[in-house]
């Protein structure tokens, strides 16, 4: 495994070198190895194959690109009247570059793949030099459309995030085929990839390419560790005493990456030294708005370490389909965030209509939902959905609906503890307040007048007419009314009524307000018999007898109006004038009795019957029943 300390060039060395260099420029070695010999005849030295002499059959055009030491020209093979590149050395150039030239021609003849420019041919030139015969591609440098949106939707109808990861998987391809080959390329950089007139997509340059095998043929990358390849995009073990592996390559394609996510290389600087300087950097900084997928491929490619980089171009290669294929549902999750955040707003505006949240999380679930569907693994559209169903659910918990906080908590895959216990507390209350909701129904229905109602009018008829013939009794003193004969009346009265009673019991006794009334009845009478019993036996004259008997009334009555109904209050101060006509004026005693009684028998039919204290009750019932607070 490489590190930082096994690096053996010095920073000293590299600023006097490379301190005016391009650091988009291809640092080429010195040699590549012993392997190739050129001589100023060029002529072979037997250890390579012999090359025939290929210029005639070739019409050479006009120069279509330049390089360090290469020079590029349209020509026209003749043998088969096809266009072609062919590559030759730039006249004046070392030796070395006819040597580089030989290298490439090897090295990319023995990787025939769809995305890298096939050699038709090998000879040389009327100079004697090397001279490659290469497809002829008619396109643009990848590096002259990396960064024109606007021409890549001209030209390929495409998103340019989507167009140029397209073009990198291609790439990936290319280089995937060349570890399976065992060469390293070293030098990968979109201005050496090229994009042709139909899309199709070339790896270029194979020059300072090294091979994983030492074979004696091509440069074996141990035998290879000077400083090589573009400051711009360079892995950090491309600048010390460590070998080229597969991982390096993934590295440049990283950095690939990293200028098609930021809009640059990975490596700053004016020069190729400030760039190199700049590889030990520990991050690197990405646009806010880039998608995290995305951003963390490509943090992984361009690992400083690189065993913590993808194990392969391939692995790479996978990473991006997958991407690509989860772009749509991140898209889908970016859109639905943003409605979110627009429902977060209203929840949090003092009187906003409840409908509109609810539309604005029918919205948000839409969204986030058809992210899911696309890319089932989506975290953030997962955490998105939860986020809005937590959000209405602390709403409706903050306004006690506890059973639609519990419908939307239900929708959560791990719902928040805080509003679990909420929603916990809220069910004890709503619970609580259903029992006594249920309390005051059965209260209101035992006081509900309408319960009943026909047998409750016919017995108090019944004790209407047993109450007249008492108060008949005391109104006419001529009946000659006496202990004896009050008991009498008022023992039959109970009688009578006791009968109706036991005849209507399901009647009379199905709600409180009805077993009020009998309980009322039979206490009175039962009162005025007591004290007619009393008084026989104490031998005490009538007025004495109406006198106490006005007085228990007005303790009785006041003690119910005090208790029961105000309404009572009327019959009390009835039977407390009565007491002063008994004490003051007895010879009219009998009829303030009667009139007593009479308001007595009418404010006890107007309360028994459940007036006020009925409609109190199921108001109160209402009440607990529509509050939602």
């Amino acid at each position: 495994m490489w590190h930082a300390a096994e690096a053996v060039t010095t920073r000293d060395s590299l600023a006097a070198t490379l301190v005016d260099a391009d650091p988009r420029a291809t640092i080429r070695p010195a040699s590549l190895g012993p392997t190739i010999r050129i001589t100023d005849s060029a002529q072979p030295t037997g250890d390579e194959p012999d090359l025939a002499e290929l210029a005639p059959r070739f019409v050479i055009g006009t120069t279509i690109g330049e390089g360090g030491m290469a020079i590029v020209r349209a020509a026209t093979q003749t043998s088969l009247g096809r266009e072609v590149a062919v590559k030759t050395a730039r006249p004046g150039a070392p030796l070395q570059a006819a040597a580089s030239l030989l290298r490439e021609a090897w090295i990319t003849g023995a990787l025939e793949h769809p995305n890298i420019v096939p050699i038709h041919d090998l000879g040389t030139d009327d100079t004697g030099r090397p001279m490659l015969v290469l497809k002829r591609i008619e396109g643009r440098p990848w590096s002259a459309l990396l960064h024109k949106p606007a021409e890549i939707r001209a030209d390929f109808g495409a998103d340019a995030l989507e167009w140029n990861l397209q073009q990198l998987i291609r790439v990936c391809h290319a280089i995937s085929f060349a570890h399976a080959r065992g060469i390293v390329h070293r030098d990968l950089k979109p201005a050496n990839v090229m994009i042709g007139r139909f899309d199709e997509v070339y790896v270029l340059d194979w020059g300072i390419a090294v091979s994983l095998v030492d074979d004696g043929r091509l440069p074996f990358a141990g035998n290879h560790r000077e400083l090589a390849g573009t400051p711009a995009y360079m892995a950090p073990e491309m600048l010390g005493d460590a070998p080229a592996t597969e991982r390096t390559d993934v590295y440049l394609l990283g950095a690939i990456a990293f200028e098609i996510v930021t809009g640059a290389p990975p490596h700053a600087g004016a020069t190729a030294f400030e760039a190199l300087d700049s590889i030990t950097a520990s991050d690197r900084a990405f646009p806010v708005d880039a998608p995290d997928e995305l951003v963390a491929i490509c943090r992984r490619a361009i690992a400083y370490d690189p065993a913590a980089r993808f194990p392969s171009a391939a692995a790479l290669r996978v990473a991006l389909v997958r991407f690509l294929e989860h772009r749509g549902s991140a898209v889908l999750a970016r859109e639905a965030a943003d409605r979110l955040r627009t429902l977060e707003a209203t929840l949090d505006t003092p009187g906003f209509d409840r409908a509109t949240a609810y539309q604005q999380l029918g919205q948000c679930r839409f969204g986030f939902e058809a992210s899911l569907r696309a890319w089932p693994a989506n975290q953030g559209a997962r955490a998105g959905l939860d986020r809005a169903f937590a959000a209405m659910a602390a709403y409706e918990l903050g306004h006690g609906d506890a059973r639609a906080a519990s419908v939307l908590l239900a929708e959560l895959r791990e719902p928040p503890p805080a509003l679990v216990a909420r929603l916990a507390e809220l069910e004890r209350a709503a619970a609580d307040k259903a029992k006594r909701v249920e309390q005051l129904e059965r209260l209101g229905a035992d006081h509900n007048a309408a319960f009943g109602g026909a047998a409750r009018a016919l017995f108090l008829v019944l004790f209407g007419l047993s109450w007249s013939v008492i108060v008949g009794a005391n109104a006419f003193p001529a009946l000659g009314l006496s202990h004896p004969t009050a008991l009498a009346v008022s023992s039959g009265s109970a009688l009578a009524m006791a009968g109706y009673t036991w005849f209507a019991r399901r009647a009379m006794t199905a709600t409180a307000l009805n077993r009020g009334v009998i309980a009322t009845a039979f206490i009175g009478i039962a009162t005025y018999a007591v004290i007619e019993a009393i008084a026989w036996w104490l031998g005490l004259d009538m007025v004495t007898t109406h006198t106490i008997a006005a007085a228990a009334w007005v303790g009785a009555c006041s003690t119910a109006a005090v208790f029961l109904d105000r309404a009572l209050v009327v019959p009390t101060l009835g039977f407390l004038s009565t007491l002063v006509v008994c004490l003051v004026a007895p010879a009219h005693r009998q009829w303030m009795i009667a009139a007593s009684e009479g308001v007595l028998l009418i404010t006890a039919g107007y309360v028994l019957t459940g007036g006020k204290r009925g409609r109190q009750i199921a108001g109160l019932a209402d009440l607990l029943r529509t509050d939602r607070t």
